[in-house]
């Protein structure tokens, strides 16, 4: 059995690409806060008094698309 190019197949470099990501923002942003909450704290510092589902539709990243 041949050995697997790994750089070939998009799973493996979207994981890398994951694994480069977390170390990066835990080194250079929080160890603590998540992005999806620094997006959350981001859009209430540019737009004080906002309510709950306008931040949520604002800076979700994640989830379910909405229906059509």
């Amino acid at each position: 059995m041949a050995a697997v190019d790994l750089t070939t197949h998009p799973g493996h470099l979207a994981r890398r690409l994951q694994q480069a990501h977390y170390l990066l923002w835990n080194t250079m942003v929080s160890e603590e806060t998540t992005s999806p909450q620094f997006a959350v704290l981001n859009a209430l510092v540019a737009e004080p008094g906002l309510d709950q589902r306008t931040v949520g539709s604002g800076s979700a990243s994640t989830g379910p698309p909405s229906p059509r």
